[in-house]
């Protein structure tokens, strides 16, 4: 994906596989997620219409699992950012399951 901007360093739309895309006909919304623990998991939804943002909401939840519930709950979801590894914990804990696993094994 290529963005295509003007001298002044704005975005006018972007490129992707030949298609433009103008940026003012992105409508949607954005999810981001930063797992911390029990009951310290941030989660953001932002958004958009016609290319700009007009909503951000940011809350703490208790685990993986409510945010995944949050996140099957948004309407029209164009994008989802999550700071995380690769393995969830779904539940109440402190130990992923994979980090269990390495405990026990080293």
């Amino acid at each position: 994906m290529e963005a295509l901007s003007t001298t002044d360093g704005n975005v006018m739309c972007e490129q992707n596989n030949g298609n433009i895309i103008e940026m003012t006909e992105i409508n949607g919304t954005i999810a981001g997620y930063d797992p911390g623990g029990n009951s310290k998991n941030g989660f953001a939804v932002l958004e958009i219409q016609n290319g700009k943002p007009v909503n951000i909401a940011i809350t703490t939840l208790a685990n993986a699992e409510a945010v995944i519930n949050e996140i099957i709950s948004i309407k029209n979801i164009i994008g989802l950012g999550v700071d995380t590894l690769s393995c969830w914990g779904t539940g109440h804990g402190g130990w992923r399951p994979a980090d269990k696993w390495l405990k026990r094994k080293y």
